[in-house]
């Protein structure tokens, strides 16, 4: 029974002699995604995690006071301010005019 005795090497005389055709094709793709890229048009999502805090759990004049339910995160009163907050369309509207998303997006105000 015949050996076939399989190298690596193998793929490297390939790979040196159509070098040529490899790198004009990588450039080839490389170009024509980058025009591509370019051309599109840009919309974009933006997605904030926000994560609520106790304050006192940063305050050193509560250090040595710790109660029950003292913790790091806030509890559930501080996490339905902010939720309230965040989803406030005052907030949001303050955000657009702000950053002038009207006119980034082309978006006519109503």
């Amino acid at each position: 029974m015949k050996e076939n005795n399989f190298n690596l090497l193998i793929f490297w005389d390939v790979i040196k002699r159509w070098k040529k055709l490899i790198i004009g094709s990588f450039l080839l793709s490389l170009t024509i995604s980058t025009i591509v890229a370019f051309l599109l048009p840009v919309y974009y999502k933006s997605v904030v995690i926000f994560y609520p805090f106790d304050p006192r759990s940063y305050d050193p004049r509560f250090a040595l006071v710790k109660s029950p339910g003292f913790g790091i995160y806030a509890g559930e009163q501080e996490v339905e301010r902010i939720l309230a907050v965040g989803e406030s369309r005052e907030l949001a509207f303050y955000i657009i005019e702000k950053f002038n998303l009207y006119q980034r997006y082309h978006i006519k105000k109503k």
